[in-house]
């Protein structure tokens, strides 16, 4: 019998990333944040703390505010590479595979980093 495991957690935002929302507007309480020596924090805020959103907040924040879609994508060679495609309010699409948009690129090992990388792409490119 397959072993289950539970011990996960959904994934946060990147302090970078987290700059950047708060920046672009972003002011959605979260359970986390982080302080100003970038340390993840949940149990109070500490005075010039940044909120830590999970990265699904964020991406969700971003559709409702801009209209801007993000979807995770992969490709299989030699195992998972993930990636990202973005929609635009005007219905063009975007590929985001690591380093910005190159459909060579090889991807990103995980989701959480490929849905990390279209973040930051979104928040320093399109908004």
């Amino acid at each position: 019998m397959k072993t289950i495991n539970n011990n996960i957690q959904e994934a946060r935002v990147g302090f970078p990333n987290a700059k950047l929302l708060k920046e672009k507007g972003f002011n959605v309480k979260c359970k986390d944040f982080y302080n100003k020596v970038e340390v993840l924090n949940g149990s109070y805020h500490l005075e010039g703390s940044i909120e830590a959103p999970t990265q699904q907040l964020a991406i969700d924040w971003i559709r409702i505010n801009f209209d801007i879609q993000i979807f995770l994508d992969y490709t299989f060679y030699d195992g998972f590479h993930y990636g990202c495609k973005i929609t635009i309010p005007n219905g063009d699409v975007e590929e985001i595979w690591t380093e910005g948009i190159d459909n060579d690129i090889d991807g990103s090992d995980t989701p959480e980093e490929a849905k990390e990388a279209a973040i930051n792409y979104v928040l320093t490119k399109l908004i």
